[in-house]
């Protein structure tokens, strides 16, 4: 059976990335055939949520008491954003995959929240893959330096690998994020009407939905821009905006209805009591209501942290006549497809994910746009036209009702086909069986150690020795343990806790270092193409001698990267020699004969080894098959 560790948001959370990871851990563990862990971005460790799942399940997060551990001697700048990474799971997860030593890694978040896992000792042991939404070109550094790293890189739509595969990165390929089918569904038109009744919209009312976190690139006011041009086309028309959203953040949505002349009659907004969960559908002017189930003021619209269950949304998609998503750029934009297996037309801003939603036979009518480019970053991103938005709303106003229909039905065969959790999870599941096949036995693998936790003061010394395993060593024992027995003798005789805490941390630190690779290996490891490296542990002398080698070596091996490894206090003699591409700290790893060039069973960093200060019998011959002999080397 194999074991998978699935690094997302918990799958009870209401985000894009939840309920994929919902749809999918559901799926393979109905399966029966694997044995599945997740570790649940955001959440802290311990949480009880946790329990609730069927999997085992982990917080990314560290524990109060152990928090400060990571953050000790940062500036508040430089903590701030460790915790950003330790949110994302940066700093439990070594801890977690020694816990559950898994055959499968998944990483599905934002390129900047996974990316830390790449160059961990277990990362290329495993099959890992990176699953994240690139949501705009040119595509991010860091997604691309990533996407040359990793093996197994997945995007959320196909635009991402489209632009990825022009860069020559054919490892990259487009898994979709997984929607529940099931939760999403056309209603019968009797049903219709009740919810209609039931959330006090008019029977003939046009409804134009959009579900959307309130976010800048969410563009609501091309939306209610395009609305009021269909109102003046059609003054008629009772054509009204539902918006699921978040009045509390982003976008002044008010702001663009007065701007719009629009009434306050004419904008529906989905709300949600805070306190007993309540669902309603309300007019916009009042962020906060009065609950009209338990009278309490929390009736709020609808956020992440204020949800409503897929059911409930389901009822908001089905009060709709045609659906409209315009947005800037995005990474796949799970509404739309919900929107489809709900039988609506969708209006589609057609540039990054909106391409792939947008093709023939999807179903979608193209938003027409104009580039712009966002401050900054100089990302491209898309203006969407409102008068585009008023053209096509026209179209499905005045659309024949059979055409119409056609066109619905066509939506939810679309999506359902490329979408569902049928079409996603039997992708993954068949990947998992047919692709993954690396064993792993993790000896490798030391726990992580924290030699600058902070320990608290606590009187009694059994309770404090306990404390220094657990917040320096990350070790939980018994009170019958050996090593506790021993310390708490060595106290009773004198010893000061002060040096009893040294050790703990002199431990912890020597294991760190071990379990760490040297700066100096990491950034060899991350050169691409066939390399070269000269060693040179010592000396003046050496450094001096080299350097009428350099010119030779560069003849001889033309295709290879020419590395120097020597000491800080030597590299000025290298700096800016034309052959020399890199210098890299010596570190005492680096004389061992068979390390770099990766014999015996050692990670090979590169085809060629030079050592100008030592001789080993044999060794000259070896070197990867790759070996020129160098005159000037031989002299001397």
């Amino acid at each position: 059976m194999k074991k998978i560790l699935f690094q997302s948001d918990c799958a009870l959370s209401k985000t894009g990335f939840g309920r994929n990871a919902k749809a999918i851990l559901s799926y393979l563990y109905k399966t029966g055939k694997y044995d599945l862990a997740q570790y649940c971005v955001c959440q802290k460790d311990g949480e009880d949520i946790l329990k609730v799942l069927p999997w085992r399940s982990y917080g990314a997060y560290p524990k109060d008491s152990e928090e400060a551990s990571f953050l000790q001697n940062l500036s508040p700048q430089e903590a701030e954003a460790k915790k950003r990474l330790l949110g994302y799971g940066e700093g439990l997860l070594d801890r977690v995959i020694e816990a559950e030593k898994p055959d499968v890694y998944f990483a599905v978040q934002d390129i900047w929240g996974i990316d830390f896992a790449i160059g961990r000792k277990w990362f290329e042991s495993i099959d890992s893959i990176l699953w994240t939404t690139l949501d705009s070109l040119p595509i991010l550094d860091s997604a691309v330096d990533a996407a040359k790293k990793v093996k197994n890189f997945w995007v959320w739509s196909e635009f991402a690998e489209k632009e990825m595969h022009k860069m020559g990165l054919t490892n990259v390929r487009t898994m979709h994020g997984a929607i529940d089918d099931s939760k999403f569904f056309r209603k019968s038109e009797e049903e219709r009407l009740f919810l209609r009744e039931k959330y006090g919209a008019n029977q003939d009312d046009f409804i134009v939905g959009f579900v959307f976190r309130n976010q800048l690139r969410k563009s609501v006011f091309a939306l209610l821009k395009g609305l009021y041009l269909f109102k003046n086309k059609y003054p008629d028309a009772k054509v009204k905006v539902l918006l699921h959203t978040c009045l509390e953040e982003g976008w002044d949505i008010n702001k663009f209805i007065s701007e719009f002349s629009l009434k306050a009659e004419d904008v529906y907004v989905t709300f949600a009591c805070k306190q007993c969960g309540h669902c309603g559908v309300e007019h916009p002017k009042e962020k906060i209501k009065r609950c009209p189930k338990c009278e309490n003021a929390s009736f709020a619209s609808t956020s992440p942290a204020n949800g409503i269950s897929e059911e409930e949304l389901n009822d908001i998609y089905n009060l709709m006549n045609v659906y409209c998503h315009p947005f800037t750029s995005g990474g796949q934009e799970m509404p739309i497809q919900e929107a489809k297996l709900s039988e609506l037309i969708t209006l589609v801003t057609n540039y990054t994910c909106g391409e792939d939603n947008c093709v023939e036979g999807s179903g979608s009518l193209p938003l027409s746009w104009e580039e712009y480019r966002e401050p900054g970053t100089q990302f491209i991103k898309a203006a969407t036209s409102a008068q585009s938005i008023c053209d096509n709303l026209e179209k499905v106003y005045r659309m024949d009702e059979q055409e119409k229909r056609d066109r619905e039905i066509l939506s939810r065969e679309w999506a359902y086909k490329n979408y569902s959790i049928e079409s996603v999870c039997g992708k993954i599941e068949k990947f998992i069986d047919n692709e993954c096949n690396k064993k792993y036995d993790y000896k490798e693998i030391v726990s992580k150690k924290y030699p600058n936790a902070a320990v608290p003061q606590i009187k009694d010394d059994k309770l404090w020795v306990k404390s220094l395993y657990k917040n320096i060593l990350n070790t939980e024992i018994e009170d019958n343990d050996k090593g506790l027995m021993h310390w708490l003798d060595r106290i009773t005789k004198g010893e000061q806790r002060q040096s009893v805490e040294n050790y703990f941390r002199a431990v912890a630190f020597k294991e760190e270092q071990k379990g760490m690779p040297h700066p100096s290996l990491q950034k060899l490891k991350e050169i691409n193409g066939k390399k070269l490296v000269v060693v040179i542990k010592s000396g003046e002398r050496e450094c001096f001698y080299s350097l009428c080698v350099l010119k030779d070596l560069r003849r001889n091996y033309p295709d290879y990267s020419i590395i120097i490894a020597c000491p800080k206090q030597t590299m000025h003699f290298f700096e800016g020699n034309e052959n020399v591409n890199h210098i890299i700290e010596y570190t005492n790893k680096m004389s061992e004969p068979l390390f770099l060039e990766g014999k015996a069973g050692y990670f090979k960093y590169c085809d060629v080894t030079l050592n100008i200060n030592d001789t080993f019998a044999n060794h000259t011959y070896m070197r990867n098959g790759a070996d020129i002999i160098s005159q000037e080397l031989l002299c001397i």
